[in-house]
């Protein structure tokens, strides 16, 4: 009669395959340039981009207030 199950080796080596895998995807999301890092990254640009349009704009706005008080007088 023969076995039709899995054997033990074969599980093994499909659990250390699994453990294997699943260290490399940690080491992409949380490793020193991973996701996070990426992400974290992409943010703290985006946050300085936003900060520099809005001195911009109020550089813009405070000239248009000294061409206009230039103008009343």
């Amino acid at each position: 009669m023969k076995n039709k199950g899995i054997t033990l080796i074969s599980l093994v080596i499909t659990i250390i395959i699994l453990i294997i895998l699943a260290g490399i995807s940690v080491n992409l999301i949380l490793g020193g340039n991973g996701l996070f890092e990426k992400a974290k990254s992409a943010k703290e640009k985006q946050e300085v981009a936003t900060y520099l349009d809005r001195i911009e704009i109020a550089r813009r706005r405070s000239r248009n207030c000294k061409r206009r008080r230039s103008n009343i007088r």
